[in-house]
């Protein structure tokens, strides 16, 4: 089992900065939320190679992405 930090606890963080409190907390890795405008979330359209920059500062760290949380509050748009 592993014990992951999920970004929706760290609103005034970006991934990165989630990554290194993680890190600092001695946790597995983060949970990433999946969406637009919120600052600890990877954006839906983003590139690969943001994703992959994330992943490889979380290799780094020794960290992982345990899971991406999509969050979709339109429902009834």
């Amino acid at each position: 089992m592993r014990l992951l930090l999920h970004t929706m606890a760290t609103p005034e963080l970006g991934p990165s900065g989630a990554l290194a409190l993680a890190q600092e907390l001695e946790l597995d890795g983060i949970d990433l939320i999946c969406q637009s405008g919120y600052r600890c979330a990877i954006a839906p359209d983003a590139s690969l190679d943001v994703a992959r920059a994330l992943r490889d500062e979380a290799d780094r760290r020794g960290l992982v992405i345990g899971a991406l949380t999509p969050y979709e509050k339109r429902f009834n748009s």
